[in-house]
């Protein structure tokens, strides 16, 4: 024989209705996670750096830095990073509690809690790296993303064919820090001579002779990418007090994480399916059987 059915439409509906808030909290609770700050520790290392002087204050004043392809560690997980932000500094080993919640492409944000709240182009419309546009900011993200994407994991193979004029890794990868900070402060004129020489960020004559066309060339590769979108390039933000008062901010890729950090899936049709197999599974063994 078998029990009467015991469960009301009611009940089973609000059974449906629980377990879909069931699922729809564990498909976002990846979000909290991705927005707290995590433990950025910078490496002393300069494997893939090369010496450079450069002025970001139109020639006013000079500095000597390193440029090149940078190393770190984001809570323990090694991670290869350009740096986005010459106006400040930062020194070999240095750790701060870091945001890198946002795309570097994602749109302006606002500062709160001592962080952007958006992409790269946050820092660059309010005089914290430098003043420009909205749009002009954008594109300046944009084409910062397509390089980083593009060689972000690139190893000495990559730039054997000599492309850039130049075979040489560390070269080839102080060049592209070069683009970097020349399109974030003076916009990509890789097409009308702005270059290393003008503008606010100039290149000491030495440097200039030895970097200067690789820049330019960099700076050309992305000159097409103003509208460009990445979602593996991210902005990795140091806490910001007043306006331009933080250590460097960087870039990084997805890619050069050992983990999946950043996954925040919003619960759709596929989530309310789960939730309604799992109910379904459960009003399948409604009956038993008794003897």
């Amino acid at each position: 024989m078998h029990y009467p059915h015991v469960f009301s439409r009611s009940v089973k509906f609000l059974m449906l209705v629980l377990l879909y808030i069931l699922v729809f909290s564990q498909f976002n609770l990846g979000t909290a996670s991705a927005q707290s700050p995590k433990t950025f520790h910078y490496l002393f290392d300069i494997s893939e750096v090369r010496d450079i002087v450069a002025s970001h204050d139109g020639g006013a004043n000079y500095f000597g830095t390193s440029a090149g392809r940078f190393h770190a560690t984001l809570n323990g997980d090694p991670i290869s990073i350009f740096c986005l932000d010459v106006t400040h500094s930062i020194a070999w080993g240095d750790t701060y509690m870091a945001n890198v919640q946002y795309h570097v492409t994602d749109p302006v944000g606002g500062l709160s809690n001592d962080y952007y709240q958006g992409g790269l182009s946050s820092a660059l419309v309010n005089g914290d790296f430098t003043t420009v546009s909205t749009r002009e900011a954008q594109a300046r993200s944009a084409q910062v993303a397509f390089l980083a994407d593009a060689y972000m994991d690139a190893g000495a193979d990559f730039f054997a064919s000599g492309d850039s004029g130049n075979t040489d890794l560390r070269e080839n990868l102080a060049g592209i820090q070069l683009a970097l900070w020349d399109i974030i402060q003076d916009g990509n004129h890789s097409r009308d001579g702005d270059g290393a020489i003008t503008g606010d960020f100039i290149l000491a004559d030495d440097t200039n002779a030895r970097y200067g066309d690789l820049m330019n060339y960099y700076e050309g590769v992305a000159a097409d990418q103003a509208d460009y979108n990445s979602t593996t390039a991210f902005f990795l933000q140091n806490p910001t007090g007043p306006i331009g008062a933080h250590a460097q901010d960087f870039v990084f890729e997805q890619s050069t994480l050992g983990i999946e950090v950043f996954i925040t899936p919003e619960p759709g049709p596929s989530a309310f399916l789960i939730g309604s197999g799992v109910i379904a599974c459960i009003i399948t063994r409604r009956r038993r059987t008794g003897h």
